[in-house]
């Protein structure tokens, strides 16, 4: 097994196997990382070397992987060289982020209305009571 796909799979054993027989090609191992959601693995390949920040936002992209995307582009990767496919890809993801946290809005607000009414209506109920 190479090392994208033992970090892709989460391996950290076959990862650690990997180190020990002297693999270096920590750029692979962080478009792997990146690709499978391991930010345990991302933050071992940075630490072993690993710098191509756009190889690993492409890897990000590819898994679908937002919170990966957006440590690639804190750490500096130029969303400007993405290939259309993998733009879409991260846009698509942002998209549905906002559209989750937006939704989790509206159901808070919705349960804070609905706990106003209830608490309302016992008030209104207690007066005939």
């Amino acid at each position: 097994m190479r090392l994208y796909e033992a970090c892709k799979n989460g391996d950290r054993e076959q990862v650690d196997k990997l180190i020990e027989n002297g693999t270096i090609w920590w750029d692979n191992g962080l478009v792997g990382a990146c690709s499978g959601g391991h930010i345990d693995l991302v933050n071992l390949m940075i630490e072993k070397g690993a710098t191509d920040w756009n190889w690993g936002l492409m890897g990000a992209c590819e898994g679908g992987q937002l919170e990966m995307a957006n440590l690639m582009i804190e750490k500096g990767a130029d969303i400007t060289r993405l290939y259309k496919n993998y733009l879409d890809k991260l846009r698509m993801m942002r998209l549905n982020k906002f559209i989750e946290n937006h939704l989790v809005r509206v159901e808070n607000r919705k349960n804070l209305f609905i706990v106003d009414f209830q608490r309302d209506l016992m008030n209104r109920t207690e007066k005939y009571l």
